[in-house]
């Protein structure tokens, strides 16, 4: 009987905690501040960002915001599309092109993620085989500029290396 009653005590507690935790969807979820390295690119250029201060900002909430450019996107995932996912945006059901997420999710997942807005349009056919275009955000590609610096100090001792190796070929 008395561990019944510990028992019954331990899931009024249980449940009591769960009741308790609220879904504050302005907390940053864990997706939301993933890969705080970023490169935007083009056929001319390669931006890199670092998104650890909008990330501090975003868990604390002073001073002025940084990176106005990154938007918060909260969105609910429709389909793959080439380099990135087709999206319903929550706020207003208004469907996005979210290039370069390098993560996989289900459809009908919902994904917390900073993008930038770029001056791009993404055609797609929608449900009815309707031609449709939606505004094109990147995410930015991941990376790591610790690894960067490393491989381009690597790329630049092979360089002098061959160098030096041609210009005693052609000594000789």
């Amino acid at each position: 009987m008395e561990s019944m009653k510990r028992l019954f005590a331990l899931l009024l507690l249980t449940t009591a905690t769960v009741i308790a935790q609220t879904d504050d969807s302005s907390a940053p979820r864990p997706d939301l501040c993933r890969d705080p390295f970023r490169q935007l690119t083009n056929a001319h250029w390669v931006v890199s960002f670092d998104l650890r201060p909008l990330f501090n900002w975003f868990e604390n909430r002073q001073g002025n915001r940084p990176l106005g450019d990154w938007k918060r996107l909260i969105v609910t995932t429709m389909d793959p599309s080439g380099h990135g996912l087709l999206v319903a945006n929550s706020v207003d059901n208004k469907v996005i092109f979210l290039r370069n997420y390098p993560f996989f999710v289900p459809k009908k997942s919902t994904i917390d993620v900073f993008a930038v807005a770029l001056d791009e349009v993404h055609t797609y056919k929608d449900a009815t085989g309707t031609e449709q275009t939606a505004p094109v955000f990147d995410y930015g590609i991941p990376y790591n500029p610790i690894a960067e610096i490393e491989a381009a100090g690597k790329r630049q001792a092979a360089s002098r290396s061959d160098l030096s190796e041609n210009g005693l070929r052609q000594r000789e």
